[in-house]
């Protein structure tokens, strides 16, 4: 089954189009009526998302590390390279009785009031989506020759409704429909949402009050307070029916298994959050609302607790780190619960299937899953990657704590038996070590390249995926992560104590990205001079230091609600906001590029 398009995915088709068509504003907006906000129009949304002021967002955006990162000298020869590259392609479609740049920057400019955006279930297409912009004074200066273009393009119409000029495109999905973009109240409006559309132009307020739903009320307040640049709002069960239906009509019956576990699942209630750039990256901050007392998404999140400690016990060269606390008991109650969701939907009895997992005297290897196993586990878990100073392949270590060690030494022990009776034919080898009074189990698959090994202490149980890296993995970490100042700096913009966390991930981006340089060259190497593209356009990944900063996204848990912040340019939503930006700057380079 194909990956079904989903809202989010329409969101960002849907800005970008927005983006590039915006010149049909020849009106004066200046001498229009006010208008309404759309979020006071909507009725029953699936996603809206906000920037209640463009040209602060996009001032603030070009502050971003990564920005300044592509406007450094470093960057300079890749930086010319790519803009030549893109200033021909993007000027070839304009006539030469156009200025092609100056002509963009107009465009971009009404981007520059406020901006705000909304996906909603459909009737005759699909989805609905619609846009609207603030074009604040500079509307009237908005030029008419690309009007008169798209005017004469196929599958274009204009008609006339409530008074109001429409420019109606055909774009040929009917799962979309026709695209409307006209000018009503000093905005510029584009969707396929008629009746929304409808209320804009006359200024009328939608009698659901989405507006003034308690969930936006968040939202505003929570803005308010994080003085942010973006706020967004998506109720979780419509947009769930939403993507599933998206994805029927794309794949037919093949959904059926994942609606029914979707419907499993249970999610409703709305996810809220905002996002602030600062000179450091954006900082995001959200939390779920209205979540249902039963059902998996509310149990889980029931079980979570603050006190994440993993952080202690991971190393400080980790490029990449995860970890969390919840009750292992629970998540395996809920993933068999899921499964039998879908066995069900298949027809199968999965009841039958995992009773040899929980029963011993159904189990070939004498022991209980449940009993033998994850009773034995603790609740917390986590998992970090670490370049390796040799070699392509990174370091791997995976932790998780144990209440019962006893028990679970015995239950390896068993297991390790019967894996090593399976003879020479066994796909895999088992060896058993002695590190210190600790029994350490070493994996060989074949030729594989790499030998994980297996290790219980009193507290904990390890895996790596190198043998020879578990003795420091099981040693008294001497630069714990949560010591390392990246780390703490990013904990720091969040405002967030580290044993508040229920769970946690960082990303060492200048690791990553001289990991990822040295992998690159060994593989170049091996290709010769004639393989692979030429890299000598990128800069000394040291020059970009002070422009990779960490990402620290978090999960916490107060006044009984689950919250989400994330500082970096990966995020929840910072991402897709982020991309909007960088995409209208790149443009803009590129335009003025050209005129040099």
């Amino acid at each position: 089954m194909r990956h079904p398009r989903t809202p989010l995915v329409l969101v960002l088709a849907s800005l970008v189009i927005f983006a590039s068509i915006t010149a049909f504003a020849r009106r004066d907006a200046t001498a229009a009526e006010p208008g309404l906000r759309l979020a006071d129009v909507l009725e029953s949304p699936v996603f809206y998302g906000e920037i209640p002021d463009g040209k602060a967002f996009f001032a603030a955006f070009d502050k971003h590390p990564w920005v300044r990162m592509m406007q450094s000298d470093a960057m300079a020869d890749l930086r010319i390279e790519t803009l030549d590259k893109m200033a021909s392609t993007l000027l070839d479609g304009f006539p030469e009785s156009i200025d092609g740049a100056s002509q963009i920057r107009s465009v971009f400019s009404i981007l520059d009031g406020d901006l705000e955006f909304a996906v909603s279930p459909g009737e005759e297409a699909l989805v609905h989506v619609v846009a609207k912009a603030g074009l604040g004074s500079g509307a009237n200066a908005l030029f008419e020759p690309l009007s008169e273009m798209l005017r004469e393009s196929d599958g274009a119409t204009v008609v006339e409704e409530h008074g109001c000029e429409i420019i109606r495109l055909d774009v040929g999905d009917p799962s979309i429909g026709a695209i409307d973009v006209f000018v009503a109240h000093g905005s510029l409006v584009i969707g396929n949402d008629r009746a929304t559309m409808k209320r804009l132009i006359t200024n009328t307020t939608a009698t659901d009050g989405f507006a003034t739903e308690p969930s936006v009320l968040a939202m505003r307040s929570a803005a308010e307070q994080q003085r942010s640049h973006v706020n967004y709002w998506i109720d979780l069960e419509e947009y769930m029916d939403l993507s599933m239906a998206l994805g029927e009509a794309e794949d037919g019956p093949d959904a059926e298994p994942v609606r029914a576990l979707f419907e499993w699942f249970g999610v409703e209630g709305q996810f809220i959050g905002s996002i602030r750039y600062d000179p450091s990256g954006p900082v995001e901050y959200a939390s779920f609302h209205d979540l249902p007392e039963s059902g998996p998404v509310s149990r889980v999140m029931a079980a979570m607790q603050p006190g994440l400690t993993m952080q202690r016990r991971a190393s400080s060269s980790a490029a990449l780190w995860v970890g969390m606390r919840l009750d292992v008991g629970l998540a395996t109650d809920l993933l068999a619960e899921g499964i039998g969701a879908l066995a069900e939907a298949h027809g199968v009895d999965a009841e039958e299937k995992l009773a040899a997992f929980r029963d011993r005297d159904s189990n070939p290897y004498g022991i209980s899953l449940t009993e033998d196993l994850i009773a034995t586990l603790g609740d917390e878990m986590s998992i970090e990657m670490i370049p390796p100073t040799a070699g392509p392949i990174p370091q791997v270590v995976a932790r998780m704590t144990v209440r019962d060690p006893a028990t679970l030494r015995a239950t390896l022990g068993r297991l390790v038996e019967a894996l090593s009776d399976s003879g020479e034919d066994a796909p895999v080898r088992i060896a058993t070590r002695d590190l210190s009074g600790t029994t350490m189990y070493v994996f060989t698959f074949g030729d594989a390249p790499v030998r994980p090994a297996l290790a219980v202490t009193d507290e904990e149980v390890v895996v790596s995926l190198f043998a020879t890296r578990m003795r420091e993995a099981l040693a008294e970490t001497k630069a714990p992560l949560a010591e390392h100042s990246a780390f703490q700096a990013a904990a720091g913009r969040l405002g967030i104590e580290a044993d508040a966390m229920t769970t946690a991930s960082f990303i060492d981006w200048f690791a990553l990205a001289r990991y990822g340089k040295n992998a690159a060259d060994g593989i170049l190497d091996m290709l010769g001079e004639s393989g692979g593209p030429d890299l000598t356009l990128l800069p000394d990944i040291a020059d970009l230091r002070e422009f990779l900063g960490p990402t620290l996204a978090v999960q916490t848990k107060r006044d009984g609600r689950v919250h989400y912040a994330s500082t970096g340019p990966v995020g929840t939503m910072a991402w897709m906001s982020s991309l909007l930006a960088a995409s209208r700057r790149v443009i803009e380079a590129a335009a003025d590029h050209a005129e040099r």
